[in-house]
């Protein structure tokens, strides 16, 4: 929040770990509908941060559908993230959550 308040936007958007997940893969991936909320107001001007994809090819979408937060998932494709996009292994975030529900994937 300290770096949205003091107007750094474009170096919050930059930042990357080493596999190339940004904070909002990382906040997705935790569960943290808040830190996804913040994120996805403070990047309006840059839309296409929200189809970010890290080394697997895995959007913070994926990553949400990955820990069965649906609402992380219908969050970020309301404000105009791509369901579409594919990872590594051809698959989009909606089938994840299925699969993951399902119990047909036991990995995190």
């Amino acid at each position: 929040r300290e770096m949205i308040e003091q107007g750094k936007i474009d170096e919050l958007v930059a930042i990357r770990e080493v596999d190339g997940l940004t904070l909002l893969h990382i906040a997705a991936r935790e569960g943290n509908a808040e830190c996804v909320d913040v994120l996805l107001a403070a990047t309006t001007h840059a839309p296409a941060w929200k189809d970010v994809t890290d080394r697997w090819n895995r959007t913070a979408m994926h990553y949400a559908a990955l820990g069965e937060y649906e609402n992380i998932v219908i969050a970020l494709e309301t404000s105009g993230a791509n369901s579409y996009t594919q990872d590594y292994t051809g698959q989009s975030p909606w089938p994840y959550l299925a699969w993951k529900r399902s119990g047909y994937m036991n990995f995190p």
